[in-house]
C-alpha cells in the first residue's frame, strides 16, 4: 500500500532496500508534488486517532477503507463516519468487508455529503437497535444478520410498522417452538394484511 502512495521507494531487490520519502521533503522540492500521499496520510492518522486503542489497525485495513475514497468517491469524512458507525454497532473488531459492503449500498443510495451519511447511518443504526432488541426477546445474545436486518428494515420502512409495534407482535412469537425472523414476519404480514396500524398492534393481537 505504501509503495503504491510512493511515500516508500524500492531501490534494490536484492537484498531488498527501500528509501522512505518524507512527506514535508516531497511537498518541497515539489517531486511529484503528492496531494494523494497527503490524504493518505491525513485519513490514516484521523483512522488511528478514531480506533485508538479499541483496535490495533493494519496498515491493509486502512488501505482497504482508503479505497472506497480513490475508487468510490466518498469523502474521506464519509468514510471514517462508515468505521465509526461499524463500531458502534458491530464492535471494535468488525469485519472490513462488512464496512465496503455498506460504503456500495451508501454510493448507489447517492450518499455524497456528511449530512446525507449521518441519516443513512442513524437509519441503519435504528435497524440494528431495533433488530438486537428482537433478539433479545428470543434470548438470542448474537448480533443480527445481514437477512434479519433486511427484514427489520421492510418492516420499519415499507410496511410502516414502529420499534414498538414489532415488539409486540415479537411478544407473540414466545409460544412458537424456535422463534425467528421469519415468523415474526409471517405475523406482522397478517397484520399489514388486516391494514393493520402501528397504534393497534396491540389490540388486534389481544383480539386475535
Amino acid at each position: 500500500g505504501l509503495q503504491r502512495r510512493r511515500l516508500v521507494e524500492r531501490t534494490s531487490d536484492k537484498p531488498p532496500a527501500f528509501t522512505f520519502h518524507h512527506l514535508g521533503q516531497r511537498m518541497l522540492t515539489g517531486q511529484d508534488s503528492a496531494p494523494l500521499d497527503r490524504a493518505y496520510v491525513e485519513f490514516t492518522e484521523a483512522a488511528y486517532a478514531q480506533f485508538g486503542s479499541r483496535r490495533k489497525l493494519r496498515p491493509s485495513d486502512i488501505a482497504m477503507a482508503y479505497e472506497r475514497v480513490t475508487e468510490m468517491g466518498l469523502s474521506p469524512e464519509i468514510v471514517l463516519m462508515l468505521l465509526n458507525h461499524m463500531m458502534e454497532t458491530r464492535g471494535a473488531h468488525f469485519s472490513f468487508k462488512i464496512a465496503q459492503t455498506t460504503a456500495v449500498l451508501m454510493k448507489e443510495d447517492g450518499v455524497s455529503t456528511p449530512e446525507q451519511a449521518e441519516n443513512y447511518l442513524s437509519h441503519s443504526k435504528r435497524t440494528h437497535v431495533g433488530a438486537r432488541a428482537v433478539l433479545a426477546q428470543f434470548n438470542l445474545r448474537r448480533l443480527p444478520t445481514e437477512p434479519e436486518l433486511a427484514l427489520y428494515r421492510k418492516w420499519t420502512e415499507e410496511w410502516g410498522f414502529d420499534d414498538a409495534a414489532i415488539l409486540q407482535a415479537t411478544a407473540q412469537t414466545a409460544s412458537a417452538n424456535n422463534p425467528s425472523f421469519s415468523y415474526l414476519n409471517g405475523i406482522l404480514e397478517r397484520l399489514r394484511a388486516k391494514g393493520t396500524s402501528s397504534h393497534k398492534v396491540e389490540q388486534t393481537l389481544k383480539q386475535e
